[in-house]
């Protein structure tokens, strides 16, 4: 479901909902903010994270080739960046954060081990919302070896280890349309 909350677009996958950034918007400034100081989002995620999730001129619908705010009712949990890859293939790198707060080790109201962390949710609920884009047929995540965090949260996600590269040290995993499980 997309609504307009004030200048912010809303989209609901699931749980989530993904916003459009707004930079009048202070919470959002504020949680910008974090994900820029953070060490591990600066050393596995992103060091143009503050340059990806700014505003958008149009409001009404999800866009390739740009980052959005990941919202569990009023907290702004995560970050993600959409980018095509292979048009021919269709197939689309997303990349994703959790906000320090709200990842499993750090989050204070985390008490069932049992229930998906943010991590693993996102990626499920994002994965689920681009796959209904016609030509999206494949999700790749590049992970960095040494992110074991990352790793298990794809893993948990039913993404698949189908490749790695020695020189940047990551690997790839890949969720396909229609072969989830």
């Amino acid at each position: 479901m997309l609504s307009l909350k004030g200048d912010n677009m809303q989209v609901s996958i699931g749980n989530l909902m993904i916003t459009s950034f707004c930079s009048e918007n202070m919470k959002h400034k504020n949680f910008r903010f974090d994900l820029i100081k953070d060490e591990k989002i600066y050393e596995f995620v992103s060091t143009t994270i503050g340059r990806d999730l700014c505003d958008r001129e149009e409001n009404d619908d999800i866009q390739l080739e740009h980052s959005y705010i990941i919202q569990d009712k009023d907290k702004l949990v995560g970050y993600i960046y959409t980018q095509k890859i292979s048009e021919e293939e269709g197939i689309v790198e997303l990349r994703y954060a959790v906000h320090p707060e709200y990842r499993r080790l750090g989050y204070m109201g985390y008490h069932d081990n049992n229930r998906k962390g943010y991590g693993e949710q996102i990626l499920e609920e994002c994965g689920n919302y681009l796959f209904t884009f016609d030509d999206i047929n494949h999700i790749d995540l590049h992970i960095r070896k040494d992110n074991e965090a990352s790793i298990g949260c794809a893993k948990k996600a039913n993404y698949q280890c189908v490749g790695m590269n020695d020189e940047e040290y990551y690997y790839i995993y890949r969720l396909s349309k229609g072969k989830r499980l």
